[in-house]
């Protein structure tokens, strides 16, 4: 079975709606043939039988007077003449009801005045019953009628009644006097029944014919526009979307071939839009490795006074976060950290051109930590506000060590965080001013503020990535919790506890980076 339905759906639709269409007709043809031939012969049969019983009816009323009157002369001439007029009677025979018979038609096998030895008949005999029947072996219809002595009346009840039970009659005035015994040739109606399935069989064939180049044509014309739009589709399908395909209709397979034309169309659009993404992402990761590669490369012996680590861990996209280390050409030591609003190509370029502009000035002019943040906003806001036309603004705020574990700073960022060795707290040092490329002077609104480290003590640069890392359910990370971590690595050197504090947020979000993480580290010395 399970070979077959295999078998069957390797054929093509061509084949499988031809097969159909046949095995509808078959069906229905051999179904219709054999009710049709079954109620004609049928009708054959009941017309035989009509005729057995007319010849009953009216032969019962002469033989029962032949009987009566001993006038078989006049009954056997009668006999003679039917059955020479009626070719369909093949026996024709009338007997007393001992089974010598009076009259025939048939002298040779049932001689007059001899007795009946058929079984059959004599059976029905005894059983004193009419009867009916078709023998299929002599191809004929037996009819056996009773004769009793009042044939008018008894003929009447039997034309209504054939297979009336006589022993009712027995029982009344009536006398059996004999019986008349009927053989109808049935081989006319065998040959026509034959006919009848050699002309259904010939029908069947022609049809089934008729249904097999009906079959044929309606299949080539479904099944060809098909097989065209199968071999279009696999030609997409191997990769070639070039070639276009045209609904040749407007019915079902017609909107079929449309819709595979859309789809080509849009496969084109959209093998387009991923190769374009594809160089997005190229360029966007190339933008990240620029950005990257513009971190400072700290090293142990950046300050004789710190240690200092810090790590930049970049989102999908590209970020704005920035932080650097660097010297003056005084020979001061510099730290910056600043965030630009928003992500994309455009916050990473602002971010570029910031660390590009505060490299130039801390190398080239001798000033405060206020005056860089000023130059810093008037460069960019003419770069970025004033030619670009972009509004991102810039959070930004710039250290410049003093020496013995003072600083001097100035711009609007996060609080910075400090941890103090001697009580094993943290404190917050606020940021003040304005953020960067909202207004071309910011000179009046940026002050200078200082604070100190003592021996032991460290500073926590950080970018908004980490406080608002968020976890599975959605809880943010907040400032409060980004300083829980801080405190429980403040006995590690500074690379370790840079390390260990960026994988607790990582942890914390399940590396679903949602922005840059900055982080840098900066831890005096106990012998400084």
């Amino acid at each position: 079975m399970r070979i077959g339905r295999v078998i069957f759906a390797d054929i093509s639709i061509k084949i499988k709606f031809i097969l159909g269409i046949v095995l509808i007709l078959a069906v229905t043809t051999l179904t219709l043939s054999v009710v049709f031939i079954r109620q004609s012969e049928n009708l054959l049969i009941a017309s035989l039988e009509d005729k057995a019983n007319l010849l009953n009816r009216n032969f019962s009323i002469v033989s029962a007077k032949g009987i009566q009157e001993s006038s078989f002369s006049n009954l056997q001439s009668l006999i003679n003449e039917v059955s020479v007029k009626d070719r369909e009677i093949k026996l024709l025979v009338v007997a007393y009801s001992n089974g010598m018979i009076i009259a025939t038609s048939d002298k040779t096998k049932f001689r007059q005045f001899s007795k009946i030895s058929n079984d059959d008949i004599l059976r029905h005999l005894e059983k004193k019953e009419d009867s009916i029947s078709r023998d299929k072996n002599t191809q004929s219809l037996k009819s056996i009628r009773l004769i009793y002595s009042f044939p008018d009346e008894q003929s009447d009840e039997n034309d209504e009644e054939p297979q009336t039970d006589h022993s009712k009659t027995a029982a009344s005035p009536a006398q059996l006097l004999g019986f008349i015994y009927i053989e109808l040739d049935t081989a006319y109606l065998e040959k026509s029944v034959s006919d009848l399935w050699k002309w259904s069989i010939l029908i069947a064939f022609v049809m089934i014919g008729a249904g097999i180049a009906g079959a044929y044509g309606v299949a080539t014309a479904i099944s060809g526009p098909i097989g065209l739009l199968a071999a279009e589709v696999r030609v997409i399908a191997s990769g070639n979307w070039t070639k276009s395909i045209q609904p040749k209709s407007r019915d079902e397979i017609g909107q079929l071939v449309s819709d595979v034309e859309k789809m080509r169309l849009s496969i084109i659009a959209l093998t387009e839009n991923l190769k374009g993404q594809e160089r997005l992402k190229h360029e966007m990761a190339l933008a990240r490795r620029i950005q990257t590669s513009l971190l400072p490369n700290l090293t142990a012996n950046v300050h004789r006074d710190f240690e200092i680590a810090a790590a930049m861990v970049p989102a999908d996209q590209v970020g704005g976060d920035f932080y650097d280390v660097t010297y003056d050409r005084a020979g001061h030591l510099w730290f910056a950290v600043g965030d630009v609003s928003g992500h994309g190509v455009t916050p990473g370029l602002i971010m570029m051109m910031a660390q590009t502009i505060h490299t130039s000035v801390t190398a080239s002019v001798d000033c405060d930590a206020r005056e860089l943040v000023v130059k810093l906003n008037e460069i960019l806001y003419k770069n970025v506000h004033e030619r670009l036309n972009e509004n991102h603004f810039m959070t930004f705020t710039a250290l410049k060590y003093l020496g013995d574990g003072h600083f001097q700073y100035a711009g609007a960022h996060l609080s910075m965080i400090v941890f103090r060795q001697k009580t094993g707290d943290c404190e917050f040092i606020r940021t003040r001013g304005v953020y960067l490329n909202f207004k071309s002077d910011i000179s009046k609104a940026t002050k200078n503020d200082e604070f100190s480290l003592d021996a032991g003590d460290f500073l926590v640069l950080y970018t908004d990535g980490l406080t608002e890392a968020e976890n599975t359910e959605g809880k943010m990370l907040d400032l409060d919790g980004f300083v829980n971590i801080v405190k429980n690595y403040a006995d590690q050197p500074s690379k370790v506890m840079k390390d260990m504090i960026m994988n607790e947020v990582i942890r914390w979000c399940d590396d679903k980076r949602n922005d840059d993480m900055t982080l840098v580290i900066i831890k005096r010395k106990e012998n400084s």
